[in-house]
């Protein structure tokens, strides 16, 4: 299954109390189908990260209906990825949204459909027009029968994970095609013989991700660079494969969350842009397997250029603000925690219960 960097969903809402391990105990056997010790073991490893992303047992439920009733998935299928999916703040209503639109729509068979809708609803660019740009890709193909190929819907995929928006892309092909027409050598297209289609359109998408002033996504040596500085420090062609699989920047709006730019766009329309600008740097808190919390600068401060981006992504979100703080430091948030001792430090510091707000 491809992941990218997870989004938090806006949809936050509703008043409820951390979970406990008995819970997702209980949930794990009758939801999962799990025996008493299986469903121990996993409550055990699970229970801290799905906390600190303020996860409740109902989206856990939510999540495993669409998972087996619209994707197919078996109970096994289900159990290994459910919890993951989760922590990283996944819609169940983003999911069907995705799978209907890849299976019903785009007649995606139903391997390419789950795995494309686990890329999709797990990636930071909101209900993009994954759709049109399959349409705009399929168009311009000269051979009828490719235009239906799984190739055309994979591109689509990966241009929405990029960040692409249709109306540039659809702008930097007819650059491109002007320029070949007019005898314009593109040495990134001429460079391996005669020119595909794909090649042109690939080219166009490079194109078109470069004059994005507010995408930017962080290199393994931990530099924030925009599409264009990216395409500069690695080159044409490994570039865009780096891209896509690497955390993007989300910036901090008026309501004190984190939002990816796209998100800015919807959010703020044709004024994003100034807002985005004005907004600093999300500080993107997640937690490891051992329950440590990261913001994103100190996860590659902590671990190896070459580990800290799967590191990173395989830890969960933090909606919670005070997950995991010593008292000192739940002390200091003073406007949203509250120190209450269960005999390990990492569980005390929680939320007051009036801003306690789960994933539902």
């Amino acid at each position: 299954m491809v992941r990218l960097t997870a989004f938090l969903s806006a949809s936050v809402v509703g008043l409820t109390a951390a979970l406990t391990k008995d819970q997702l105990v209980e949930f794990t056997v009758n939801t999962l189908d799990g025996s008493r010790g299986e469903a121990d073991d996993m409550a055990h490893r699970h229970i801290k990260q799905v906390n600190a992303a303020r996860v409740s047992i109902e989206r856990l439920k939510a999540l495993h209906d669409v998972m087996l009733h619209e994707l197919g998935m078996s109970v096994g299928e289900i159990k290994g990825q459910l919890f993951s999916l989760a922590k990283d703040g996944v819609d169940p209503e983003m999911m069907k949204h995705w799978y209907k639109i890849l299976h019903d729509e785009m007649k995606a068979g139903e391997y390419y459909a789950n795995d494309w809708t686990f890329t999709l609803a797990g990636s930071p660019i909101g209900y993009a027009p994954v759709k049109q740009i399959w349409e705009f890709v399929r168009n311009i193909i000269p051979d009828p029968a490719m235009a239906e190929h799984s190739i055309t819907k994979r591109m689509a995929v990966e241009f929405v994970g990029e960040g692409l928006d249709i109306k540039a892309l659809e702008d930097a092909w007819k650059a491109t095609k002007a320029a070949e027409k007019d005898g314009q050598v593109i040495p990134e297209i001429n460079s391996h013989g005669p020119p595909e289609w794909e090649d042109y359109l690939r080219y166009a998408s490079t194109v078109a991700l470069a004059k994005s002033t507010m995408l930017a996504r962080y290199t393994t040596d931990g530099n924030l660079y925009t599409a264009q500085q990216y395409q500069q420090h690695y080159g044409y062609q490994p570039w865009e494969h780096k891209w896509m699989f690497s955390p993007a920047e989300k910036r901090v709006a008026n309501d004190g969350k984190e939002y990816s730019a796209q998100e800015f766009q919807k959010i703020y329309g044709t004024d994003a842009e100034s807002y985005w600008k004005q907004a600093p740097e999300a500080p993107q808190r997640r937690m490891t397997k051992d329950g440590q919390i990261y913001t994103l600068r100190e996860f590659i401060s902590h671990y190896e250029a070459d580990k800290w981006q799967s590191e990173f992504q395989q830890s969960s979100i933090v909606a919670d603000e005070c997950a995991a703080l010593n008292q000192e430091a739940c002390d200091s948030l003073v406007h949203a925690c509250q120190w209450k001792w269960t005999g390990e430090e990492t569980d005390s510091c929680v939320l007051k219960s009036s801003t306690v707000a789960f994933l539902v």
